[in-house]
């Protein structure tokens, strides 16, 4: 298994490494027998291989961590996209009193000494409101910036290395008995999310593989 030191919410200063033994679990996963005997090659470089497995997998959990936040900031710009509506909405009608001799204009009579100046204070303070709200809102970002962080891993970063390593283009295939999607390159990414203690479903990196193989293709 990984040495992970990390607690739950993984904070993104803690380290997530592979040991020799999680690596050679890899490279036993790829030379299982599937439709073919699919041997790696006896030169694959173990230490360059948990390296790149290590920096990509940081980049995956720091990717999951960063949707969380993205969810936030996403909400937060929602919420200052309504607050600017509706503080224009009530902009307007402030603004439209005054040609139209609505009551509010009365209160304002009642409630201060200089009328005239106290809705055009309010109606500034509302402009101002919905600048800031705009202004805050605009700083924000969507999901759209950033790539899906299983999307990255299993659609890049996991067939790549893969490619480097092992020199084969990662495929997808089926059992000896054509009962279940199978191939040396989805065993190799299913045997490292085991070895990183989390669950890549063999369908789910099949899934992601065409993006990969799409990439490629105009290379």
């Amino acid at each position: 298994m990984a040495v992970i030191v990390r607690p739950q919410n993984y904070p993104l200063g803690d380290q997530v490494t592979l040991n020799v033994e999680a690596i050679e679990r890899i490279v036993a996963a790829v030379e299982e027998s599937g439709r073919r005997k699919a041997l790696a090659p006896g030169d694959i470089d173990r230490t360059k291989l948990a390296a790149d497995l290590n920096a990509t997998w940081r980049l995956y959990q720091d990717g999951k961590y960063a949707a969380g936040s993205i969810d936030k900031r996403n909400a937060a710009v929602k919420r200052m996209n309504d607050i600017a509506k509706h503080a224009a909405k009530l902009r307007h009608l402030l603004e439209s009193d005054e040609d139209a001799g609505f009551p509010l204009w009365v209160f304002a009579i009642h409630f201060s000494d200089a009328p005239y100046q106290f809705l055009n204070e309010t109606t500034q303070g509302l402009r101002e409101l919905e600048e800031g709200a705009l202004h805050m809102r605009d700083q924000g970002f969507s999901n759209k910036d950033y790539p899906h962080p299983l999307k990255s891993l299993l659609g890049y970063s996991l067939p790549e290395i893969y490619y480097m390593h092992f020199r084969r283009e990662p495929g997808g295939g089926r059992s000896e008995d054509g009962s279940k999607v199978s191939s040396p390159y989805l065993r190799f990414a299913c045997a490292v999310g085991r070895e990183f203690g989390d669950t890549i479903q063999i369908e789910t990196a099949s899934a992601y593989l065409k993006h990969w193989k799409d990439q490629r293709k105009n290379i």
